[in-house]
């Protein structure tokens, strides 16, 4: 989102031909988020402690634009959330797998370069890992992977 994960500036955009962004993401700690801010900061933490499964999304007509909300941030490992286990992460992508698949929807997995900083070689081969099944996945039929530019037409 923009800037500063907060929607703003569309008229910008659409000016310049952007047609899809990242809108917040569709998960229970946003919705407390948007009522209490410090009690969404601890919902958030707690979100990426346990394995709780992402929200499947699906695109949002938004003026001349598409809001295709995230489902879950590929989160970096440094100050609290390095203590968020790699099973929990793995359990958390395989089960927005299977809510996408089950329900017809989006799982959006986003992510940042600099959520790759901090223990940068286990980030990378759990996000390979996801990227390896998730292409066994698609090869099967199971699940369709697409960019983002895709879901513009909507």
């Amino acid at each position: 989102m923009f800037p500063r994960n907060r929607i703003g500036k569309k008229h910008i955009l659409e000016r310049h031909g952007v047609k899809i962004f990242r809108g917040e993401d569709y998960a229970w700690h946003q919705r407390i988020r948007s009522r209490q801010q410090h009690a969404g900061r601890i919902a958030n933490l707690v979100d990426k402690m346990l394995p709780i499964a992402p929200e499947a999304v699906h695109p949002i007509r938004d003026g001349q634009m598409v809001n295709l909300p995230g489902s879950m941030l590929f989160m970096s490992k440094n100050g609290l959330r390095k203590f968020a286990a790699a099973g929990v992460t793995v359990t958390k992508l395989n089960r927005g797998i299977a809510a996408a698949i089950n329900n017809g929807g989006v799982f959006h997995l986003w992510f940042h370069p600099s959520n790759f900083y901090h223990d940068r070689d286990a980030q990378f081969v759990l996000f390979e890992n996801f990227v390896r099944h998730l292409a066994e996945l698609s090869s099967r039929g199971a699940i369709g992977v697409k960019p983002m530019a895709s879901f513009a037409a909507h």
